[in-house]
């Protein structure tokens, strides 16, 4: 049995093949993780490529 993420992944990389272009798959916050930055939070978004592939861009916040 999926789980609603294991469908939603799905779903996203079907409308990604579907348009040819990335899709947000998540987003969520953590904790900065560069010491020469000076923010607490990093939003993080992951990203499904129409070839299957997941990429995360990090955004910090200040």
């Amino acid at each position: 049995m999926k789980t609603n993420f294991e469908e939603h992944k799905m779903n996203m990389l079907n409308k990604a093949i579907e348009t040819g272009t990335k899709q947000e798959l998540s987003r969520r916050m953590e904790p900065c993780n560069d010491i020469n930055e000076e923010c607490n939070w990093d939003g993080i978004i992951s990203f499904i490529y129409p070839d299957g592939s997941i990429k995360e861009e990090r955004n910090h916040f200040y």
